[in-house]
């Protein structure tokens, strides 16, 4: 499975800020970290676009487990900054989709991070 986020963050326009984690709740209220093998990141004033690969949900590998993220709300990201990991980032996701074999999930945010 490979997950696509898109987020705003409050670091400075120059610093590059990664997400480190997501974290969700399923509909019974209890919280899940969704995190993942390897990403990528590109960075544009004060908006990071990521592509991680290998996603996992609370440890276990999440692949073939797209109706579990669907069920999944209150999507919110951890993020750091590459230059300053010690600096405290608030970050908003904008978009998010998880990619699994053939099937998509999307999820717009209604938020403009540009």
């Amino acid at each position: 499975m490979t997950a696509y986020i898109t987020f705003r963050h409050t670091a400075s326009q120059a610093d590059r800020v990664a997400a480190t984690q997501l974290i969700a709740k399923d509909k019974n209220g209890n919280e899940h970290i969704v995190d993942w093998d390897e990403s990528d990141w590109s960075y544009d004033n004060g908006t990071t676009d990521g592509r991680c690969k290998g996603i996992y949900i609370d440890g276990e590998y999440a692949n073939r487990r797209l109706d579990e993220i669907k069920a999944m709300t209150g999507w919110n990201v951890d993020a750091q900054s590459m230059e300053n990991p010690d600096k405290e980032v608030t970050a908003e996701i904008t978009d998010l989709e998880f990619v699994d074999t053939d099937n998509t999930y999307s999820i717009n945010f209604g938020i403009t991070g540009r």
